[in-house]
């Protein structure tokens, strides 16, 4: 049986402790990137939010015939014609339910939104001129502005409405 020197033992340590150190900067670098690939994908997924929101808010807002406040602000109806879109602000989910050909449905954006300014037609009339919504999209304030133009026969119509 043949000895094997002291100088090949410590050989082997020393590249058990090399490999070992470049096993775990490798594992590091890799959870390190897989953290960030997913908060890039969480970022992502709110900014998606954020847009559709916006998009859908902007595409009810031109369709409506006029747009109603509610007693607490945090409530607004978009009406057309014979439909009607109700939005909801609560603290941390923001919805939209409209039904169409006898079946309902509801949109519910996971994002934090705060009425910062509804801008009313007078004091008389609900009817919503301008809506400021303040959203958090990926722990920054963003800002959506509506506004709404109504012609002289919208107004009378709405006068009849909350008479």
């Amino acid at each position: 049986m043949k000895k094997l020197s002291a100088f090949t033992i410590i050989e082997v340590v020393v590249t058990l402790a090399i490999s070992s150190l470049i096993t775990f900067i490798a594992w590091y670098a890799q959870s390190m990137l897989q953290r960030q690939f997913g908060r890039y994908q969480r970022d992502a997924m709110q900014l998606a939010k954020f847009r559709l929101l916006a998009s859908a808010l902007h595409h009810d807002a031109d369709k409506a015939d006029c747009i109603r406040d509610t007693v607490d602000d945090r409530h607004w109806i978009f009406s057309h014609a014979d439909t009607a879109v109700y939005y909801t602000i609560e603290d941390s989910t923001i919805s939209r339910s409209y039904w169409s050909e006898g079946v309902a449905f509801t949109d519910t954006f996971q994002l934090k939104g705060v009425v910062r300014q509804l801008y009313h037609l007078n004091d008389s009339l609900l009817l919503i001129t301008a809506i400021q919504l303040s959203v958090d999209v990926n722990r920054t304030p963003v800002e959506i502005t509506e506004e709404k133009q109504y012609s002289a026969g919208q107004i009378i119509d709405a006068q009849k409405y909350f008479q």
